[in-house]
């Protein structure tokens, strides 16, 4: 299951990938970050005025579920806070389970060819274009336990 922290960016990947997209938007840009270390999932899912914590909720029953099945994980983040936190909090909450992660690292500024040589900036993962959804693709890699862990080293499970 492909796991994201934009919203707008989870109805873009579904659409082109044509199969379920978790949408995680914990709003980690704005608020307390102590709520990612709480075992409430409802503390997690206090949100900003544009997200309901219902959604929140249920995406982290899917998430759980996910994770007790065993299904492969693909996450996609960028150097944005919302994607960035996210990231490193789902590796938290993945570091004593089986679950296979893999990530796809979306650069938010590179150099394009085409049409002509520039510069593309993205503000974030609401700005991909879906026809550059398969170029992502290939850049995805699994996350080894050693790169989680480093992640992790002070970090502890919240579901």
């Amino acid at each position: 299951m492909d796991v994201t922290f934009n919203s707008t960016f989870a109805v873009t990947l579904q659409h082109e990938l044509h199969q379920p997209v978790l949408s995680l938007p914990l709003s980690l840009q704005i608020g307390d970050l102590t709520r990612l270390t709480n075992d409430d999932p409802a503390q997690l899912a206090i949100m900003s005025h544009s997200t309901d914590a219902t959604v929140v909720k249920q995406a982290l029953v899917t998430l759980k579920s996910q994770v007790e099945q065993g299904g492969v994980l693909r996450v996609w983040w960028s150097t944005m806070p919302d994607d960035w936190l996210g990231y490193d909090w789902l590796c938290q909450q993945l570091a004593d389970t089986d679950a296979q992660l893999r990530q796809v690292m979306v650069p938010l500024s590179q150099v394009i060819t085409r049409p002509g040589l520039a510069l593309q900036t993205l503000s974030d993962l609401s700005e991909v274009l879906p026809a550059d959804i398969a170029h992502y693709l290939q850049l995805a890699q699994d996350v080894s336990e050693e790169n989680s862990v480093l992640i992790v080293m002070n970090g502890k499970r919240s579901w």
